[in-house]
């Protein structure tokens, strides 16, 4: 059954009980967050480290350099990025690197969030074949259906208007030669081969 958008909407600030919610809501809020930590980076040069722990507890970072460099300068409390030149040369290659893991991060959500839509559409049509009711989706509102089975219902009406055409044709003949074999016995009509 497809959704129908209800578009952007405030939600109450408080913890989503239902699982699969909470899953896909920080999937796409740690993504956002990510998104807005590298905007300010490169708008504003600025350095930022952050670390999330999923609700799963598995940890997500970003860190423009580096999460740990940026992480060690606030416990050594030296606003003085590297003074030395194999310094600055560490701290380009975790600024590569952390940019990788980040792209991985970003990945990984989207990854995430496809299998959500998936396992969401899985279990709908599981449902949906308990209540028997797969093989009459058909019959659905057509603005219920999505992109597959509206896909799948313009080819099987293509199909029908084929075969209702051709069986048009057939009743025409059928017709003509009926209505022609009548009118050649009314007027006594024979038709001899000729030789």
């Amino acid at each position: 059954m497809a959704r129908i958008c209800r578009g952007r909407r405030k939600i109450a600030m408080k913890k989503i009980e239902n699982a699969i919610n909470l899953q896909v809501t920080f999937s796409k809020r740690c993504a956002g967050l990510f998104k807005k930590a590298s905007e300010l980076c490169t708008l504003c040069g600025a350095e930022v480290a952050i670390i999330v722990f999923s609700p799963g507890n598995k940890a997500f970072a970003f860190g423009h350099p580096c999460v740990e460099s940026i992480i060690e300068r606030f416990e050594k409390g030296d606003p003085l990025s590297f003074p030395n030149s194999a310094g600055r040369i560490q701290f380009m290659e975790e600024a590569c690197c952390n940019e990788t893991v980040s792209g991985l991060n970003r990945d990984l959500t989207e990854a995430n969030e496809v299998l959500s839509k998936e396992k969401k559409r899985g279990e709908e049509l599981r449902r949906l074949e308990r209540a028997g009711q797969v093989e009459n989706w058909w019959e659905k509102p057509k603005v219920e259906l999505d992109m597959a089975q509206l896909g799948m219902l313009a080819e099987a009406m293509k199909e029908l208007k084929g075969k209702v055409a051709q069986e048009a044709d057939i009743q025409k003949k059928a017709a003509f030669g009926e209505a022609f074999s009548n009118l050649m016995k009314q007027h006594h009509f024979i038709f001899m081969p000729s030789f």
